[in-house]
This record gives C-alpha cells, structure tokens and sequence, in this order.
C-alpha cells in the first residue's frame, strides 16, 4: 500500500483502522526451496519444492486470520467510540462511508482469478495478493524455481483469502450496527422497538470453515434439500442465523468460499465431530 494509495482514505478511517495499514502497507514473506522425494515409475525422484515459512511473522493462515480477527475488534471499538456523540442520521453515513472504504482497502490488496468453472456449489475465487514489499528466501536458493514471485503469490493464496474474508466479516458487521443500530443511542421509544427486531444468532463452537463445511455435508446427504437456484440463500441462511466460535457476524461470501472448497484440515475436524455424534446416537439407541 503506497502514500498515493492511503491519500484516498479519510483522516478518520486511517486513525480507526491505523494498526491494519501500519502492519500490513508491507507484506512480508518468508520462504524457502527445498527437495522432495517422488515416485515415478517405481523410482525415486526428486525435484525442488517451495513454502511458505511465513507471512509477516504467521506461519499458517490460522494465525494470520487470528491476527487480523484481533486487529480488526480493535478497530471496530474505535469505530464505535467514533460515532458515539454523533447523531443517528450521522453515524448511519458514517458507518456507510467507512464499509466503503474498507473496500477500497480490501482492493489495494487482494486480486480475483477465477480457476474454476461453476458447479452446483458455486464458483470458487482463489485469491491472491497483488504484490508484496519483502520475500525472504530462508536457506539454499534454487535455479530449478524460475519465478519465485509466480509461486509466493499461489503459496500464499490462503493468507490472501483470511485478509478478504476478515474484512467482508468486518463489512458484515458494519451492516450489522447500520441496520439494528447497535450501540447507537435513540429515544427510548424507538429503542425498545429497534430492540426487539435484532436478529438472535445460534452460537456454535466450530470454525467458520468447518460451520460451511458442516452444513455442505447436510446438502450433499440431503438431509436438507436446497430448491434448484437457491444455493445462495442458503449460504445467506447460514450466515443470519449462525456464529462461529470466534466471529458472531460472518459475510456469506466468507460462507460460500468455505463451502465451495474445503480443505483436508476442515474435514478431518468434522470427522472427528460426526464419530462423537455417531458414538453418542449408538448409546441413545441402546439405552433409551
């Protein structure tokens, strides 16, 4: 993120959100070559391999989006003492001005290449970052890579896929205190009445990922039967009425891309989850 490029956004919003813009205008990555052993024709072969040690001192997405999760709470609480003495009519253009610069944020750093053709989930978007300010090559570099830069981008497509989902999350939230007027004072009267139309969530002790996944697998057995051209509802379903254990507000964007693609960690989880549900029906069956 270059000085240009922070000269569009509001004193406001670089005070409000200035942890993210100082830790991540540079996007740092730590790589490194190194040889793995394959089959080829019942031989060993072995060609040189590249990885991710780490993304500004994160060495998986996990922790990445966990840093910017806490990042981003930080900021929603100076966004909320922000607007506090502002009128309603003023918070509400506030809050709309600041969702959309985050998107103007968002865009300075991720970009869209859609791999994928669409199937009934959807269409998958593998994000990447648009460029880095420091590679670091950790140990012995390799001429059998030609182009680190090509394969830092792809290596580190989840890490780019944890900052869009954490600002849609972001975004969601936003959307959330614009239409509920959370934490925004009103007469009484109206309080009450704004109150009781807040939507209650069902709290859930999975991950977003494994909430998507979880409720993918409901799909798929056809333990809930999603109408032809309404896979997007569902996602919508999804995000209104569940949190997962660390985020109460999810985008459905976020929903979706979990559930378009999952990966072998998530799936193992959920595994893990379903044998407890199964050992738990089997003594229900014996015993009730």
């Amino acid at each position: 993120m270059t000085n240009d490029n922070l000269k569009e956004l509001s004193p406001a919003f670089k005070n409000i959100f200035k942890e993210i813009i100082q830790e991540f205008s540079n996007i740092i990555i730590d790589y490194e070559h190194f040889t793995k052993t394959y089959k080829y024709y019942d031989k060993d072969k072995e060609c040189i391999d590249f990885n991710i040690i780490s993304v500004n001192d994160c060495s998986t997405h996990d922790l990445f989006n966990e840093k910017l999760l806490n990042l981003y709470e930080e900021s929603v609480l100076r966004l909320k003492e922000e607007i506090n003495t502002f009128s309603v009519s003023e918070k509400i253009s506030f809050l709309k001005e600041t969702k959309k610069s985050l998107d103007f944020l968002k865009n300075l750093v991720i970009n869209y290449d859609l791999r994928e053709p669409e199937n009934e989930y959807g269409t998958k978007e593998w994000l990447y970052f648009k460029s880095f300010s420091i590679a670091k090559l950790i140990g012995t570099y390799s001429e059998r890579i030609e182009d680190n830069r090509k394969f830092i981008l792809y290596k580190c497509r989840y890490f780019a896929e944890a900052w869009l989902d954490t600002i849609n999350n972001t975004q969601a939230k936003i959307d959330y205190l614009i239409n509920n007027f959370d934490l925004i004072p009103v007469k009484a009267s109206l309080q009450n009445q704004e109150t009781s139309n807040i939507k209650e969530k069902f709290k859930t002790t999975l991950s977003v990922d494994e909430l998507a996944y979880f409720f993918r697998l409901l799909a798929t057995e056809k333990i809930i039967d999603i109408p032809e051209g309404k896979v997007l509802s569902y996602y919508k379903f999804i995000s209104d009425n569940f949190s997962s254990k660390k985020q109460e507000i999810i985008s459905y964007k976020s929903i979706k891309n979990k559930y378009i693609a999952p990966d072998y960690k998530t799936a193992d989880s959920i595994h893990g989850r379903l044998i407890k549900l199964l050992q738990t029906a089997s003594y229900d069956k014996e015993n009730l």
